[in-house]
């Protein structure tokens, strides 16, 4: 069963916390990255006071091999940004036990919401971090599939819809797939597969609301 989790952690605990948001006054969000992504955290959206010196400075980071900006949108930037294989051990960890980052946002400190496939996986990255004295402060933990069936009601075939977009990048800036070839995989004309993305999301989308709404 997939479990997601949301923790805290002070930037100053990994190596591209301190690098996103170290020296520089900006609030940086990260892009969700899907499993079929090859790195963590390949787009971020950048705003605040120094959001222009954002770009320079992070290029001469060791830990960065290119840095590219991509649009502006009031008043904030998207940067693609390429890690070299110098990242420590919390990106480590968070491959290792296959987390999907859903959700990143910081400044000093960073917010992160975690999928993992399994509770074993959550439970191994958590042992991980406390092996190496990387602090985490726990929000919530929650199941997905009890939330998928007691909210999401989706049908199978918005289900199948949304994993198959999901797994195949149709969500990623820029996307990995069309939605005309998302249509020919699932065997169905273009404009069945826009309504089911566009009714499964609304559900979803429905349904975290509401749910941020009572846990706010």
């Amino acid at each position: 069963m997939a479990v997601v989790s949301e923790f805290e952690i002070a930037a100053d605990e990994f190596v591209l916390g301190r690098v996103l948001t170290a020296e520089v006054d900006v609030e940086v969000d990260v892009e969700r990255v899907v499993p079929s992504s090859d790195r963590i955290m390949p787009y971020v959206w950048v705003g605040g006071r120094e959001v222009d010196a954002f770009g320079d400075r992070i290029a001469t980071c060791e830990v960065v091999d290119s840095i590219v900006e991509v649009d502006r949108l009031d008043g904030r930037i998207l940067y693609r940004i390429d890690w070299n294989d110098d990242l420590e051990c919390f990106v480590t960890g968070l491959e290792a036990h296959r987390a999907t980052i859903l959700e990143a946002r910081g400044g000093d400190r960073w917010h992160f919401r975690l999928r993992f496939p399994a509770h074993e996986d959550l439970s191994g990255f958590h042992e991980y971090c406390d092996e190496r004295g990387i602090g985490l402060s726990l929000v919530r933990i929650r199941s997905i599939e009890s939330r998928t069936a007691e909210r999401f009601e989706l049908t199978p075939e918005q289900r199948r819809t949304l994993e198959l977009a999901t797994e195949r990048g149709y969500f990623e800036i820029p996307r990995g797939v069309t939605l005309s070839e998302l249509a020919d995989e699932l065997g169905i004309s273009t404009q069945a597969a826009s309504e089911r993305l566009r009714r499964g999301t609304n559900t979803v989308l429905r349904s975290e609301v509401a749910d941020d709404a009572n846990y706010g």
